[in-house]
């Protein structure tokens, strides 16, 4: 049986209808996009936290490393109640970032009075098992002449980022300092007093 004239085609056109209308409501439009932009922005603002934290860290280590060196070259001789002091030093210039992930280094390099070869004189290390005086001393050839010595500041800071961690995980800054020694020749290392 045929449709009545007035209803053929009515099912298509009342279903035009209803997209149209759904096209035309912008009601849940905003937070359909709220929605999609939030994650993004959280995803920002994360990365923005994250760089400034490793800038003010990076700031930070080349600071102590700049420190350690200068303290240490202002003297003539250093005992261990001297050494500790200026380890603490380096441990309030990375505050506030904690301690654990720092390691120092602190050390006097002499040049032969011959053929100015390098040779470590003496090396202090703090959280370092070891470390290998010949790369240390291969490092600052041509910063002195014969007869002459540096000392140098090592810090490195292995820091575990709080968002990017996933993603980069650990991220390791290190710096070194090499300064000129300011009244001697050479700074002594002794385990007593200095005279």
């Amino acid at each position: 049986m045929a449709a009545p004239a007035g209803r053929r085609g009515g099912g298509l056109r009342v279903a035009a209808a209803a997209v149209r209308g759904v096209v035309r409501d912008r009601r849940g439009v905003v937070a359909t996009e709220f929605a999609l932009v939030v994650p993004l922005l959280f995803v920002m603002l994360a990365g923005i936290v994250e760089v400034s934290e490793m800038l003010l860290l990076s700031s930070r280590v080349v600071a102590a490393a700049q420190t350690g060196a200068d303290l240490v070259s202002r003297d003539t001789c250093l005992d261990d109640g001297e050494i500790a002091d200026v380890f603490q030093a380096l441990t309030l210039v990375l505050d506030p970032y904690p301690d654990t992930g720092a390691t120092y280094d602190l050390a006097s390099v002499e040049f032969d009075p011959d053929d100015g070869s390098p040779a470590v004189e003496w090396r202090d290390l703090r959280n370092i098992p070891e470390a290998d005086d010949r790369v240390l001393a291969d490092d600052v050839i041509g910063l002195g002449g014969p007869g002459e010595s540096v000392v140098v500041g090592t810090v490195t800071y292995t820091y575990q980022p709080i968002f990017a961690g996933v993603i980069t995980g650990a991220v390791t800054f290190s710096e070194s300092a090499v300064f000129r020694p300011r009244i001697t020749t050479a700074v002594r290392r002794t385990a007593d007093d200095c005279p």
